[in-house]
């Protein structure tokens, strides 16, 4: 029986990291998350304060655990202010598609927005706000550029946030900027070391054609690896936080 008072999603997180079913390198791999996030955060601080996100978008499937804190950051802030919180939602991405794999998958996301759309204006109605893709890389754009394209045809604009660049994608930033109509925040000047090892902790696998991924991993790894990621966001939302 819990105590009074107790926060059982809290003891189901510190349970899941008391059992520590993380090696050192995949800490590390969400534990570099925490820098470039914050910086993220601080970037987009004055849209967050006033509640301008009202969609927290994820490309999946290595994007999930950036978004998953990015998220929770953004609610944790709207909360303290007042806000509605925004939805969190998440796509599979789509790099490397031929052309008519491009065409049927952003015909695909593009349903998938304006049912999300839909589901924003009732719980917002006066108030569609803007939508936060949230990515872990982005090297030539193919991936980000589909979610962009499907919100521009539900006339929802966006800004864009990543983790880092992939070396050849930094080249790209203005041009990515101007082409999508939209800004660009990064992270990090480096690509994290261990970030491609992500996926492995996001609980789900993806192929490029569909539009959701799917569970794939060991749950326990999995639990253990958000409890970590919520400890992180918890940190950068904490307005104290020196981060």
């Amino acid at each position: 029986m819990l105590e009074r008072g107790s926060d059982p999603i809290r003891e189901r997180r510190e349970q899941a990291l008391a059992e520590n079913n993380l090696s050192p390198v995949e800490v590390l791999v969400i534990q570099d998350l925490k820098k470039p996030l914050s910086n993220i955060i601080k970037q987009l601080r004055p849209d967050i304060e006033k509640g301008a996100y009202r969609l927290v978008l994820g490309d999946d499937a290595s994007g999930r655990i950036p978004t998953f804190i990015v998220g929770h950051v953004c609610k944790a802030i709207y909360e303290r202010n007042k806000i509605p919180p925004p939805q969190v939602r998440f796509i599979a991405g789509s790099s490397r598609l031929d052309e008519a794999e491009r065409e049927k998958k952003t015909r695909m996301v593009t349903k998938q927005i304006a049912k999300i759309q839909e589901t924003v204006s009732r719980n917002s109605p006066e108030n569609l706000g803007k939508v936060l893709i949230v990515t872990d890389s982005i090297d030539r754009g193919g991936s980000v550029g589909i979610l962009i394209d499907a919100l521009r045809k539900n006339n929802w604009k966006a800004d864009v946030a990543t983790v880092g660049f992939t070396h050849d994608g930094r080249e790209f930033k203005d041009e990515l900027e101007e082409k999508w109509g939209t800004h660009i925040v990064c992270g990090a000047n480096e690509y994290p070391p261990f970030l491609s090892r992500s996926g492995e902790l996001s609980g789900v696998k993806k192929e490029k054609t569909s539009l959701f991924a799917t569970p794939h991993g060991d749950d326990e790894k999995v639990r253990a690896g958000r409890a970590l990621a919520q400890n992180i966001a918890d940190e950068i939302s904490n307005p104290e936080s020196k981060i």
